[in-house]
C-alpha cells in the first residue's frame, strides 16, 4: 500500500503540549516506522511546521499541496498521520478531505486514533466526531489563553514576548534613560508646533532607530507617542485595563495634549503635508495667485512654477534666487526689536486653556457609549447617536483649542533662539515649518520681459499677524 505522510505543529501546540511526539520530525519518524512494520511504501511526505489548523484564513501550504496532489490523481492508498488533530482541526476541511477520499478511495490511518474506516458510515461518523472534538479543544484552549491575558493585563503587568517598547527595557519594567529623553523631546516638539515628519527626519540624521533596529517612519513615531504605555497604562484590545506597573515616560497631562494635537492635525482641516522645499505652499503666482510648485528643469535646477493645470502656467522663478531673498527677509524681521517684543508678548499669553480632564472624560464617555450600543446592546440607536454627536462636538472643539495652543508654543520656541545658525543645520521640513509660522504667502510677480536678470522687486512677502 502506498501512503502519504502528513505532519503539522503549530506554535500554540508547542506552548500547550509536552513530549517528543509533538515535533514534526518526530511525527514523521514514527509514521515511517509504522510504514516499515506494515510493509507500506511512503510515496510522499508533507510537513507544515508552526501553522495552525484552526484558522482557516491562514492557508497551510503543504496541506493544500496534499489535497491538490490527491485531486490530480497522484496514486496514494492512505494518508498516514500521527494524530487526527495534526491533520485536521476544523469541520469545514473535514468535508473537503472526505469528498476526496470518496472520489479516490483513500483511507486515513492515525497512529493515535485507530479504528477509523472511512468506507463505513460508522467510521465516517467517528472521523467527524474526532475533528469536532479537536475543534472544541482548540476553542477551549484559546479561551483559557485570552482569559489569562486579560488577567495579566488587569494587573497592569506587561505581556511577555514581542519587540520591546521604545524607552523601556525588554521586560517593560525599567526605563531606558537615553530613549526616554528622546520621547519627552518629541512630545515637546509636537506641542511646539513641529510635525511628526520633521522629528523623524531629525532622528534619522542622528542615527536613532526603533527597538527592532529599523528606521523611524512618521506612522510608527505617532503610534509610539499616542500609545497608553507612554503614561504607564496597560491596554488590552484597545481598552486600558491596568496602570501603575509600567514606568511612565510622559506626564499624563502632556500626553493628553500630544494626543489631542496629533488628532487635530488629522483629516482635511488639520493634515500636515510633507514639504521638500522651503517655500512650497507659501509661494504664489502674481498673475493668478495659484500656488507655485517646485520642479527641476532639464539641467536639474529647481524652479518654482505656476502649473497650467492649477493656474495660468505663465510664471517661473529659480529657487536659488527666490529662497535666499525670502529667508533673508525673514531673518531681518526676526531680528527686529519691535517684532521680538510682539513675539514675546504673544508667546507669554495663554488664552487657549483647555480642560484636559474634561477632554479625557469625554473621550472615555464616547468609548463607553459605543460599548453600550455595539457590544452590550443596552443603548438605543437614537440615544446613542444623540450622545455621540454631542461628545464628538465637544472633543473636536477641545482638540482645535490644543492645536491653536501648539501654534502659540511654536512661536515661543523662536524666542531666544539664534535662528540664523539653526537654519543652516536644520532639515528642510523644520525650515518650512518655521517660515510658515510667520509668512502668510510670498507673491512672485511676472518679470518685466524674458531674459532679464532676477529682480528682487518682483517678490512681495505678506507676514502673519502675531499681535
Amino acid at each position: 500500500m502506498d501512503v502519504a505522510i502528513y505532519a503539522r505543529l503549530s506554535q500554540e501546540d508547542t506552548a500547550s503540549r509536552t513530549g517528543e511526539a509533538t515535533a514534526t520530525q518526530r511525527q514523521i519518524a514514527d509514521c515511517q516506522a509504522r510504514a516499515v512494520r506494515e510493509g507500506w511504501r511512503v510515496a510522499a511526505i508533507y510537513e507544515d511546521p508552526d501553522i495552525s489548523a484552526s484558522d482557516l484564513s491562514r492557508k497551510r501550504p503543504e496541506f493544500e499541496r496534499l489535497l491538490a496532489d490527491l485531486g490530480d490523481g497522484v496514486h496514494v492508498d492512505a494518508i498516514l498521520c500521527y494524530k487526527l488533530d495534526r491533520l485536521l482541526r476544523h469541520p469545514k476541511e473535514t468535508e473537503r478531505l472526505l469528498d476526496l477520499a470518496d472520489a479516490r478511495g483513500i483511507s486515513i490511518v492515525s497512529l493515535s486514533d485507530p479504528g477509523i474506516d472511512l468506507t463505513t458510515p460508522t467510521g465516517r461518523f467517528m472521523f467527524r466526531t474526532f475533528i469536532s472534538m479537536a475543534k472544541a479543544e482548540t476553542e477551549t484552549m484559546s479561551l483559557r489563553i485570552r482569559r489569562k491575558a486579560r488577567e495579566i493585563a488587569g494587573t497592569g503587568r506587561p505581556n511577555g514576548g514581542g519587540i520591546r517598547s521604545f524607552g523601556l527595557t525588554a521586560d517593560r519594567l525599567r526605563v531606558v534613560p537615553e530613549e526616554a529623553i528622546l520621547v519627552r523631546e518629541a512630545a515637546d516638539r509636537i506641542l511646539a508646533g513641529e510635525s511628526v515628519h520633521s522629528i523623524v527626519v531629525d532622528w534619522l540624521g542622528r542615527g536613532v532607530r526603533t527597538p527592532a533596529g529599523r528606521k523611524w517612519e512618521a506612522s510608527s513615531l505617532k503610534r509610539m507617542l499616542i500609545a497608553p504605555r507612554i503614561v504607564g497604562d496597560r491596554s488590552h484590545h484597545g481598552l486600558v485595563v491596568g496602570t501603575g506597573v509600567i514606568p511612565a515616560l510622559l506626564a499624563r497631562d502632556t500626553w493628553d495634549r500630544v494626543r489631542a494635537v496629533l488628532s487635530a492635525r488629522n483629516g482635511p482641516a488639520g493634515a500636515r503635508v510633507v514639504r521638500r522645499h522651503v517655500l512650497t505652499g507659501l509661494a504664489v503666482c502674481g498673475r493668478c495667485y495659484a500656488k507655485l510648485v517646485a520642479r527641476p528643469d532639464a539641467r536639474g535646477v529647481t524652479r518654482y512654477c505656476c502649473m497650467a493645470v492649477r493656474g495660468c502656467g505663465g510664471l517661473v522663478v529659480a529657487a536659488k534666487y527666490l529662497e535666499p531673498l525670502v529667508v533673508e527677509a525673514l531673518m531681518q524681521r526676526l531680528d527686529s526689536p519691535a517684532f521680538r517684543a510682539a513675539l514675546e508678548a504673544r508667546a507669554g499669553r495663554n488664552g487657549t486653556n483647555v480642560d484636559l480632564a474634561g477632554l479625557r472624560g469625554d473621550e472615555d464617555a464616547l468609548a463607553e457609549a459605543s460599548e453600550d450600543y455595539y457590544v452590550r446592546r443596552t443603548l438605543p440607536k437614537p440615544e446613542y447617536q444623540r450622545v455621540r454627536e454631542a461628545l464628538e462636538r465637544r472633543i473636536e472643539a477641545a482638540r482645535r483649542k490644543l492645536a491653536a495652543a501648539s501654534s502659540t508654543a511654536g512661536l515661543a520656541r523662536v524666542t531666544g533662539m539664534d535662528v540664523r545658525s539653526e537654519w543652516e543645520r536644520r532639515p528642510v521640513a523644520w525650515r518650512h515649518e518655521l517660515a510658515a509660522l510667520f509668512v502668510a504667502r510670498v507673491i512672485v510677480n511676472p518679470a518685466p520681459r524674458r531674459g532679464t536678470r532676477f529682480d528682487p522687486k518682483r517678490v512681495d512677502v505678506e507676514w502673519r499677524d502675531i499681535a
